[in-house]
C-alpha cells in the first residue's frame, strides 16, 4: 500500500505551489530569441498558448504553442508552454524532448528554474530517480545563488518526498529540516510539516508523524484555511489509523470528511473515501470497506484523476482476491 500512497501524496498534498511553468510570462522570450533582437516572433501566440494553458485547456495551448515555434523556433517561453502542456496531457516523453530543447537555449534564470523544476517532476513520474534528484539540485544551486528562499524550499521539499520515494528517510527528513531552517512563510511551513509526517509515517514512527499533522493543522486554522484544516484532518485520522486508534481515527475522518464535503473539494473528499475504506480494512469490517473504497474510486473519476482511481480499483482487486 505504500508505495502508492506515497505518490498519491507527492506533487499534491505536499506541493501545493508548483513553480507555475508560464509565470514569467511572454516579455522574458525576447531575452531569449536569435540575435539578441527584442522583437519576437509570435509573440500573440504565445500569449495565447499561456492563456490557454492558465485555463487548463492544454490541447489548446499546445497549438498555440505550435505556432509559436513555427514563428520561432527558439523562443523559450513558447517551448516552454508546449512542454507543459504535454506534460499535463501525459505525454511525458515528448515534454521531455521539449524541455531540453528549452534548457540548450535558455539563459535567464527564471527560464531554467521552471525548466529545471519540470524536468525533475518528470522524471519522478517515470520513476527515473537519478535525472530527477539532478535536476532538483540544479533548481536548488541556480536559487542558491539568487538567494530565492521560496525556490530554494521547493527544490528541497522534493528532494526530501523523492528521498522519501527512495525510503531513504533520514536523508529525507534532513532536506525538510533545511528548508524549516530558511525561514519559511507560515502556508510553506504547512507543506513542510505534512511532507515530514508523511515521512514519519513511511518510516514507521506514526506517532512523530502526528505531532507534524497536528502543527500543520494550527498553522491552517491560524489562516482561516477551512480546506487545510479538512486535508490536514485526513493526515491525522490516517495516522491515528497506523498507531492502532481505530475510534479515533473513525472520528477524524468523517469531521474532515464534513468539511471537504463543504468546500467542493472532490478530489480531498476522494481521499477521505479511500483512508475510511482502509480504516474499516484494518477494524475488519468489510461491508463498510468495500463501499468507502468504491465511493472513492467513483469520486476520484468526477475530480478527473484517472491514476488515483485506477490504484484504488487495484487494491479493491487485491482484498477480493485474498477473500476465502
Amino acid at each position: 500500500m505504500k508505495n502508492w500512497i506515497l505518490s498519491m501524496a507527492v506533487g499534491i498534498l505536499l506541493f501545493p505551489w508548483p513553480i507555475n511553468a508560464l509565470e514569467y510570462g511572454p516579455n522574458n522570450a525576447a531575452k531569449e530569441n536569435q540575435g539578441g533582437s527584442q522583437e519576437v516572433l509570435g509573440l500573440e501566440e504565445t500569449e495565447r498558448c499561456i492563456l490557454e494553458f492558465e485555463g487548463r485547456r492544454f490541447k489548446a495551448a499546445l497549438e498555440w504553442g505550435k505556432k509559436a515555434l513555427s514563428k520561432d523556433p527558439k523562443n523559450v517561453t513558447a517551448l516552454i508552454c508546449v512542454g507543459s502542456s504535454y506534460d499535463e496531457l501525459g505525454e511525458q516523453q515528448s515534454a521531455i524532448e521539449v524541455f531540453h530543447q528549452a534548457e540548450a537555449l535558455a539563459k535567464d534564470p527564471p527560464h531554467l528554474v521552471t525548466i529545471y523544476n519540470r524536468l525533475g517532476s518528470i522524471y519522478r513520474d517515470l520513476g527515473k530517480n537519478q535525472s530527477s534528484i539532478t535536476y532538483w539540485l540544479k533548481l536548488l544551486e541556480i536559487a542558491k545563488a539568487s538567494q530565492n528562499k521560496r525556490q530554494q524550499i521547493i527544490a528541497l521539499v522534493n528532494l526530501g518526498e523523492l528521498y522519501s520515494l527512495m525510503e531513504q528517510y533520514e536523508v529525507s527528513i534532513s532536506h525538510f529540516r533545511y528548508a524549516m531552517g530558511l525561514g519559511p512563510s507560515q502556508e510553506e511551513k504547512v507543506v513542510i510539516y505534512n511532507a515530514m509526517g508523511l515521512a514519519y509515517i513511511f518510516s514507521g514512527d506514526p506517532k512523530t508523524a502526528l505531532d507534524y499533522f497536528n502543527y500543520a493543522m494550527e498553522i491552517e486554522k491560524d489562516l482561516g484555511n477551512t480546506r487545510g484544516v479538512g486535508q490536514s484532518m485526513l493526515n491525522i485520522g490516517n495516522a491515528q489509523r497506523e498507531m492502532g486508534l481505530f475510534k479515533e481515527s473513525e472520528e477524524t475522518l468523517l469531521k474532515g470528511l464534513a468539511i471537504l464535503k463543504g468546500s467542493n473539494d472532490l478530489y480531498w473528499e476522494a481521499t477521505a473515501y479511500k483512508y475510511l475504506g482502509w480504516l474499516y480494512v484494518d477494524m475488519n469490517k468489510p461491508t463498510e470497506a468495500f463501499k468507502y473504497l468504491e465511493m472513492a474510486v467513483n469520486r476520484y473519476i468526477d475530480a478527473g484523476a484517472q491514476e488515483e482511481s485506477k490504484q484504488v480499483m487495484s487494491y479493491i482487486q487485491g482484498l477480493k482476491a485474498k477473500k476465502p
